[in-house]
């Protein structure tokens, strides 16, 4: 067993069996009324509370337990609670902190690491960057005011985002964001993009209305953009419409992923391939057996009550037409907008790899791979290079759900990196091609950007965005989808990619002169 597969053994044995269990023994044992307990553990632990408990903001912590019987027992000591039982729970110690962001701008902090703690004992070297967003122009006090709803999990959402409110600044518009503050609670609290400050305190967007309407008020709002409603309670498609209406506002939806159709997000179905958008009877069964990433009663009635919210939208926007014109399937009449990110954006032309006539061919996968990201096509393709001692070379930049069991079959794991550093890794990696894996339809992809703006090669399955990007732009490498279940015609494919580019090295060396 490889270190990753160890890592994620120990983190699932911690969430099924030893987190209930150190819960229990935390809430029923230390934390009791009696004192004692409670000394004593914060005596054993005071080399690592002590740093800590001037970040652990009570009320906010405390807030996002819903339980109220346990949220007496945590209120006894916040920060023993959040030590021994918060930090797993993804619970915010207060709402400037966010720990997966924290981790996500941290790549080397380990798992076994404490996030807070570790910002804690770094002091003024580092700051909690993950949650930092470039600010926007300064706007004056008269220019009309949009507020954009963010569900806080970050990746290309968030990043689309803030190119939409760099857009709005850039239209004249004064941008303010409700940041969610809180992974398992809908806290959310109202962020100025232009000065970069927080204004007020955090609050249940679900619970208190009456906040809304006066942050709306205060600041002049006139219309929200809902960039997401995963990890909301299914009640948001009319929560929404009723705040609007009270504070007299139109709002907007934008389509990040499939939610609206499909509770896994992805329209990827239990064999861990893209479903092909089936009648909803079908549906059912694939959520009832495979599970949901977001929890619904019905797909049917869901459909039914996301069509509503859709319809009572003012304007839909879509990243993509690949999924406008997927989702104008569902909606018909819905007329659904296309705000491309990067729709100014000019990519140089590719250039052909250049290969050695023994050279390997190098591929790069960029991103988290994981099973909606082809993990098991780039595994299958790596076996069979190995295996065979095939002149083909992989290279993950990024990390997976299996790093070990690639590496097994040559795979070169890069691991973790920060956004920003990705353009250097990719001049230093050099790869002659870079591979985009998902079996999905991706719905736009700022990893195949990076990759564009580096004038590599650019390959992808014939499914969502990035497909049709590369369709646009004259490219030749769209690969047919059936090739994701079938790793031997994959296999060939590549090869045939490096046997052209010697072919085209060839022709492109100079002849020898004959004397």
């Amino acid at each position: 067993m490889g270190p990753s597969s160890l890592i994620r053994v120990l983190r699932r044995g911690v969430t099924d069996l030893a987190l209930p269990t150190l819960k229990l023994y935390t809430e029923w044992v230390i934390l009791t009324p009696i004192p004692g307990s409670r000394a004593l553990a914060g005596l054993i632990l005071r080399h690592w509370l002590r740093p800590i408990q001037p970040l652990i903001d009570r009320d906010f912590y405390l807030a996002q337990i819903s339980d109220v019987s346990a949220r007496r027992r945590a209120a006894r000591d916040p920060v023993l609670h959040y030590f021994l039982i918060g930090r797993f729970l993804d619970f915010a110690p207060n709402p400037d902190f966010d720990p997966i962001f924290y981790r996500a701008d941290n790549p080397t902090l380990s798992w076994a690491s404490h996030p807070l703690l570790h910002f804690a004992n770094a002091g003024d070297r580092i700051s909690n960057e993950g949650q930092t967003l470039p600010l926007l122009p300064s706007a004056a006090e008269t220019r009309p005011a949009i507020l954009t709803l963010h569900h806080g999990r970050g990746g290309g959402s968030s990043r689309y985002l803030q190119l939409y409110e760099e857009n709005l600044s850039a239209l004249g518009f004064a941008a303010f964001r409700l940041v969610r503050v809180s992974r398992v609670q809908p806290l959310f609290r109202l962020l100025n993009r232009q000065t970069g400050k927080y204004h007020g305190r955090a609050f249940d967007l679900i619970a208190d209305e009456g906040y809304f309407l006066e942050l709306c008020r205060q600041f002049a709002i006139t219309r929200l953009v809902v960039n997401h409603i995963v990890d909301l309670p299914q009640s948001i498609t009319t929560l929404i419409p009723h705040l609007c209406r009270a504070a007299k506002i139109p709002f907007d939806v934008v389509l990040h992923d499939y939610i609206m159709i499909c509770p896994r997000l992805n329209l990827v179905d239990g064999s861990n391939f893209y479903c092909g958008e089936p009648p909803v009877e079908q549906c059912r069964v694939c959520i009832a057996t495979s599970g949901a990433d977001y929890q619904v009663n019905d797909p049917a009635i869901w459909r039914q009550d996301t069509e509503v919210f859709a319809r009572a939208a003012d304007r839909v926007i879509a990243p993509s037409d690949d999924v406008r014109k997927r989702l104008a399937r569902y909606w018909p009449d819905r007329e659904i907008t296309v705000w491309n990110p990067e729709r100014a954006q000019a990519f140089p032309d590719p250039k052909p790899p250049q290969l050695a006539k023994d050279e390997k061919l190098k591929i790069a996968v960029i991103g988290s791979l994981y099973l909606i990201k082809g993990y098991y096509v780039v595994l299958e393709l790596a076996r069979r290079a190995a295996a065979q001692q095939l002149p083909l070379e992989f290279i993950l930049i990024g990390e997976s759900m299996d790093d070990s069991l690639l590496r097994q079959h040559g795979v070169t794991v890069y691991g973790r990196y920060r956004d920003s550093a990705l353009p250097d890794i990719l001049r230093s990696e050099a790869p002659h091609i870079v591979l985009q894996t998902s079996i999905c339809p991706e719905t736009w992809s700022f990893v195949a950007s990076a990759a564009l703006k580096q004038a590599l090669p650019l390959y992808s399955f014939d499914i969502g965005a990035i497909a049709d990007r590369l369709r646009s732009m004259g490219r030749d490498t769209i690969i047919p989808l059936t090739y994701a279940r079938d790793a031997d015609a994959l296999t060939q494919y590549f090869l045939s990619v490096r046997s052209r580019a010697l072919s085209a090295a060839e022709e492109r060396r100079p002849a020898q002169t004959v004397n």
